[in-house]
């Protein structure tokens, strides 16, 4: 784990450090519970989490770059950084893109099948084939 140097429970920024990361790792797990056991659990009850995770997140960055190696090697520590935000962002698009059901499909399906066509690695979509969702 990253932890600032030096780390003691009497310090107070150490105590400070400890139960923002204590908060927001709770927010982040705790708050998906009610997910896991019920069976209308939707995405919006999934997206609940992420206020939790997101913070944990920029937590976790200022501790790395405030850490030792954090300091020894700032463009390598930015450059995880950013690579990392980028897949956030990232895997964020492709699930708005899928949503509930393909409704991006359902509501668009002209700009579906540009999309489709120009990143398939099968070169689009059979239209004999049936697909799986309405």
């Amino acid at each position: 784990m990253l932890v600032p140097r030096p780390f003691s429970v009497h310090w107070r920024h150490g105590r400070v450090y400890l139960w923002c990361l204590v908060s927001f790792l709770r927010m982040g797990t705790v708050t998906g519970a009610m997910a896991l056991g019920n069976y209308v659990g939707t995405m919006r009850h999934l997206s609940d989490l992420t206020p939790g995770l997101v913070l944990a997140r920029l937590l976790g960055v200022f501790a790395l770059r405030a850490h030792r190696f954090g300091l020894v090697s700032p463009k390598l520590v930015n450059g995880a950084i950013a690579l990392l935000s980028s897949v956030t962002v990232a895997l964020g698009r492709l699930l708005g893109y899928q949503g509930y059901a393909g409704h991006f499909h359902k509501y668009n399906p002209e700009l579906d099948a540009a999309f489709v066509k120009a990143l398939s690695f099968c070169g689009g979509r059979d239209p004999k084939v049936p697909r799986f969702w309405p």
